[in-house]
Formats: structure tokens, sequence, C-alpha cells
């Protein structure tokens, strides 16, 4: 189409060229993408076939040379074959948009979506407002964000055009009831990460190997039994698992009992200090398998970014959601989630009031694969 209107040598067909080239620069020059940006192509590339096909069909019916025409005419045949062999895929990336998924590629963590969303619902109500920097989890939890924050994009925040006091004054008006810190943007903003810290409570945080922490908090204003009696599942073990001089493991909740090779599994624990904690102490959690051999280990840090284990008051509590994840070479056979918690200062871990230093809080059955 572009160079059946260049032919032209008209400005409005140029413009029209002009356009759809300039989109796509515009998207070379900006990072990271994500699937949901192919919008932006969506209009110049709909203007530009569409004129381009007018134009064609328009050469088809003028008095021009037959070898013209007949290019023309097999030019737009073999478009129409190849749209409609192609129409199966593009509807399933169609799908993928419109189920707002185009960008969890390269989110490592849309396996913790699903709970994370649900507890935004659980912790409010429709009308509620939530702060967060990753708005595809109040949408999905049918939750509204102010309205001059639902763009915290990197970009913005690197062209000052979201300042900490900025994105403070157009949060306070709106009363949020949570705040979510997931895709590590308004954290970077240290006056907006000092007003969280000082106004709300790190509830339940979400990592995994390699990625960033991600965290749910709730109003210090809030009765914090309340939240916690609804964060808590039934179905969590009871595990009362006291480390020396460390937290006391309330509970752990496996999401899953099967799994096949290169999927994984949330593990949610409970966590609650019960006396002064003296260190920031991490959490190891282990995927081992039935010969001994760690699958999957993972060292993360309780803070959720914001105020380590040593800040904690006690009767302080907090959820943590991990994930374990197997590779496509594990072989079949059952496993085990084996959990310690790692004194960073003494760079050793701490010993249970048994003698161990772990404690087994789940299994998981790896079915092989299809």
């Amino acid at each position: 189409a572009g160079v059946l209107l260049l032919s032209r040598r008209r400005i409005d067909a140029a413009l029209v060229v002009a356009w759809a080239v300039a989109s796509v620069a515009l998207l070379l020059s900006y990072s990271p993408l994500h699937g949901k940006h192919a919008v932006v192509m969506i209009p110049p590339v709909c203007v530009l076939a569409g004129v381009g096909v007018s134009y064609a069909v328009s050469l088809l019916r003028s008095p021009v040379r037959l070898p013209i025409r007949t290019a023309v005419a097999v030019a737009l045949g073999a478009l129409v074959i190849w749209y409609a062999t192609a129409a199966p895929a593009i509807a399933a990336q169609s799908g993928q948009l419109l189920k707002v998924t185009a960008d969890t590629d390269v989110d490592p963590a849309v396996e913790q979506y699903a709970d994370a969303v649900a507890v935004i619902r659980t912790l409010t109500t429709p009308s509620d407002f939530v702060v967060t920097d990753h708005p595809y989890l109040t949408f999905l939890a049918a939750r509204r964000v102010p309205p001059m924050l639902v763009d915290t994009s990197r970009s913005r925040i690197r062209s000052r055009s979201l300042r900490g006091a900025d994105a403070i004054a157009q949060a306070t008006p709106y009363n949020p009831t949570l705040v979510v810190l997931w895709a590590d943007r308004l954290r970077a903003l240290p006056e907006f990460k000092r007003w969280v810290e000082e106004n709300f409570r790190l509830v339940k945080v979400y990592n995994r190997r390699n990625d960033l922490d991600r965290g749910i908090y709730a109003p210090e204003t809030r009765d914090m039994a309340e939240v916690r009696a609804l964060l808590a599942n039934p179905a969590a073990v009871p595990m009362r698992a006291d480390f020396a001089d460390g937290p006391l493991l309330v509970s752990a909740l496996v999401d899953r009992a099967e799994i096949r090779p290169g999927e994984g599994a949330s593990v949610t624990l409970e966590w609650e200090s019960t006396r002064q904690l003296r260190a920031d102490f991490h959490v190891l959690t282990v995927l081992r398998g039935p010969d001994g051999q760690a699958w999957d280990q993972q060292q993360e840090s309780l803070s959720g970014g914001s105020d380590g284990t040593t800040d904690w008051e006690v009767g302080r509590w907090l959820f943590q959601s991990t994930f374990v994840k197997t590779d496509s070479t594990v072989p079949a056979g059952a496993y085990e989630i084996v959990v310690s918690v790692y004194d960073s200062r003494a760079r050793q871990k701490v010993k249970l009031t048994d003698g161990q230093d772990e404690i087994l809080v789940g299994r998981l059955t790896v079915r092989p694969g299809s």
C-alpha cells in the first residue's frame, strides 16, 4: 500500500505513509516493549491499508496498461490469501490482548497474578481506590485507581513528569485502601516510598528467584487483626515452627499437589515476630527431589523492599508468597518443599527448637510431561 501511494506523488498519500513510518519509529525508540503497544500501529496501518486497497481497486478499473492491472490483481490476491492463512494466529494474538495478558511474556511473576488479584479483592470493595504501579492487577480485580496515577510508566518517572510529591498529592485525596508496588516503579521515588512506609504496612510480599520483591500494603489505620484474618487461608497447614532468635512460621500452604516438568507451585508462608528480631532474616525455600538434589532454591528477604525484620515490633506478621519452579528436565517423582531461615548477620541458618535447621512445608508430585 505504501509503495502504491508513494507512486501517486501526492502530499496526502505521503502523509499517510509517513504516519505509519513514524509510528514504527516511535515503537523502536521505546523500551521496554510489551504486546499491548501494538495498538499504536492499528490506526496508521488501517488507514494505510484502506487507502492503499482503494487505490489498487481504482487502478484495476482504470484504463491503464494490462501488465499493471495484472500485477496489482496478483498482489491483491496474494495478500488476501496470506491474510486468510495467518488469520488463526492473528485471532489468537488478539485474544491475548483482550485478556489483558499481552505483557506477561516479560513479567516473570505472571503465575502470581491470580493470588495478588484475589488479595486486592479481599481487602477492598468495588468503590475503593488502590494506588499501584501495575494497573493490570487492579483492572483484573475490578478496582479503581486515582486517575492521574493510571500511567506510572518508567518513561514518565524518568522524564520527571511524575515525582514523589506529585504521586502523593494525586493519591491522598482518594484515601487509598491499598498500595500495590509490583513493577518497582513508584518505589524508585524516595519521597513516595517514605510516604508509603510511614502510612501503610506491608501485609503480603511476593518474591521468586532472580526477581524483584513485590508488595501489598494496607493502611496503618486499619484493623490489622481483621486484615490478617482476611488473608489467612483455611486450607493452610499450621506449622508453629519457632526459629531460635528468629521469626515464627505460623502456617504454610502449597497451592497444588501435582505439576508437570517446567511448571511450578506457589508457596504461601505466614510469619510472625514473637520477639525482638536482631537480624535481617532471609527465607530459604528449596524444592528437593527424592535423591536429595535441589531442583529450585531461592533466598528472599522478608522486607519486601521496605523495613527489614530488625524493625519489626513484637507481634508483627507478614504473609510471604514465593514460587518454586521446575525445568523441563526434571524427572517424574515425589518432591519436598523445605523452608529454613538464614541469619544475614551471622551468615548461617537459624536452628529450630528441635535442633533442625529446616522444616518440610509441602510435597509436590511431578507427573511425566505430555
